[in-house]
Formats: C-alpha cells, structure tokens, sequence
C-alpha cells in the first residue's frame, strides 16, 4: 500500500512498521521548526486470505461482481495496477444502494 500525498519522499529506511508489523519503506519530513518527523511512504502487506461467513457479492473496482458463497476463501493480493479499497459499512454510501447494492 503507498501513501500518495508523500510521493515526493526519498526512502531513507526500510524496515518493520510498529503499528502494522509489516515491512515499510520510510522517509523524512521536516516541520516547520526544522524538526524530522519519520513517515512511511509504502507498506508491503502479505496476501490475505478470508473466510466468507454468508452468501454475498465482493465488488471490485466499483464495476466487477462477484459471488461469494458461504465459506469460500476470498484471497485479497497486490495486483499489477494499483486499486483503492474503500470499506462499506452495512448502512453505508448512498451511492452503492442506489446502484442496487
């Protein structure tokens, strides 16, 4: 996963990230006081697998429909081009329910 808004950040450090204990790649900012600030730029997440707990459809890319049956493994992994994740919650966007969703 990258971090968009730091792509203008030289990678100083590669290594474990304490909150998401995954690799990371970090840079530097500086605050206004000339203070350094370590941020990560990219984390390197494995592949995830998860277990469907009911029947229900996995939308990708907001276009793409999937069926997901009831314990199916749903394996989530980097693919070539780069993908946003937005999480839905079961009352959430207006614009998915008026899709039909």
């Amino acid at each position: 996963m990258e971090d968009k808004t730091k792509g203008g950040l030289t990678v100083q450090e590669r290594s474990i990230d304490e909150k998401y204990n995954v690799e990371a790649e970090k840079g530097m900012i500086y605050d206004m006081d000339g203070i350094g600030h370590k941020v990560g730029i990219r984390w390197f997440f494995p592949k995830k697998e998860i277990l469907s707990s009911h029947d229900s459809n996995i939308i990708m890319d907001a276009q793409v429909i999937k069926p997901a049956r009831n314990d199916d493994i749903i394996t989530i992994r980097k693919y070539k081009k780069h993908a946003v994740f937005v999480r839905i919650k079961k009352r959430g966007l207006r614009q998915m329910s008026k899709l039909g969703f």
